[in-house]
């Protein structure tokens, strides 16, 4: 399943479109802030190496959890943050937090005003994020094909569909072997992305 990251900006941001806020940050380098769950998160990741693309410094602000990030955001405590689109979506669609961009290979229906990063002409950043089933290594392989049904025929369920499409979220069914594959992109990329943002394991 897909859950589209986006990057959401407290509704008194003067910045309207993310154009707007690359200006801002290359007159000020390093006064714009945004909150992530954490030092080395997904959401850290995701804005470090936006910036580097674009050539701007903004101040990270760590917190712990994506809880009290999202709220300060809101509150306007800090400038912007990257969450996924389930989380955000009703603060967005209320006005409390602006969306200026989507971490997706096309618009999402939630948000269909909002560019995706590769309009805008960063490419590079990708598809967004995706929550997804495992099992522990070593199951049967008879045992994960039944779960792969299962889950696909969940999947399927008129209403499942409804609520995610009211979270934002995109069904993507595969096969256990097509996930393998998308799990060891993931980690290559984001091995990348952590030498750019000069990440170091603790």
């Amino acid at each position: 399943m897909g859950a589209r990251d986006q990057w959401n900006a407290h509704a008194a941001f003067p910045a309207k479109t993310m154009q707007e806020l690359i200006a801002k940050a290359q007159k000020a380098p390093g006064q714009i802030t945004f909150a992530s769950p954490g030092t080395g998160s997904l959401g850290h990741a995701n804005v470090e190496y936006f910036s580097s693309l674009a050539k701007i410094k903004l101040l990270h602000v760590p917190y712990k959890g994506s809880g009290m990030a999202l709220n300060d955001t809101i509150a306007g405590q800090v400038d912007g943050i990257t969450d996924n689109l389930p989380s955000a979506l009703l603060h967005i669609q209320s006005g409390r937090l602006r969306a200026l961009a989507v971490l997706s290979d096309k618009r999402s229906p939630a948000l269909p005003d909002v560019p995706t990063y590769g309009e805008l002409g960063y490419p590079q950043m990708g598809n967004g994020g995706w929550f997804g089933v495992v099992a522990p290594a070593g199951t049967p392989q008879d045992i994960v094909n039944k779960l792969n049904l299962a889950i696909h025929s969940a999947m399927q369920q008129p209403e499942f569909i409804k609520k995610m499409d009211e979270a934002g979220a995109t069904l993507i069914p595969n096969t256990p072997a097509q996930f393998q594959a998308q799990i060891q992109q993931a980690v290559t990329r984001y091995a990348a992305v952590a030498k750019v943002a000069k990440f170091s394991a603790e």
